[in-house]
């Protein structure tokens, strides 16, 4: 999928599809339980859809200088993601159960939209160095400035 759409919107396609099923929960819980888990799993598949492409989309878009470094840092960013999601579950679900729910699909739309500002890097090189935009010169990688 994300070789013909490119990474960018295969990343957005499937954010979206996640935040449309984790607002969705809520409103067919009550409703339907049959329903509820289809839109439970198709939330599921989007999501691990879009972590995958995730982790080749930041490769791509760094060069290889700061790549792994921009790695480490998108890692550490989603594991504090990781850590903070139970705390909002148990703070907020004593009072409002489904409130989680629109929080998270909240934060699905707020990375898609902030995806829309990044480059598509569908047939685009991967650079190795960092390049100046004003002048297009080569600047030095950080681990060759080290002595």
């Amino acid at each position: 999928m994300s070789g013909r759409l490119g990474r960018k919107y295969s990343f957005m396609m499937f954010t979206g599809l996640t935040s449309l099923c984790v607002f969705l929960i809520p409103l067919l819980t009550k409703r339907s339980t049959i329903g509820t888990v289809i839109i439970s799993q198709f939330g599921k598949f989007s999501i691990s859809a879009s972590m995958a492409i995730t982790w080749i989309y930041i490769s791509e878009l760094f060069p290889t200088s700061i790549r792994s470094s921009a790695n480490g840092f998108a890692v550490a960013v989603s594991r504090i993601g990781a850590i903070l999601a139970p705390v909002i579950d148990a703070n907020i679900n004593e009072h409002y159960l489904s409130i989680t729910f629109y929080i998270y699909a909240a934060l699905a739309l707020l990375i898609l939209l902030l995806t829309c500002l990044l480059p598509e890097t569908k047939n685009v090189p991967l650079t190795d160095r960092i390049y100046s935009r004003n002048n297009q010169e080569s600047m030095p990688s950080p681990s060759t400035q080290i002595q």
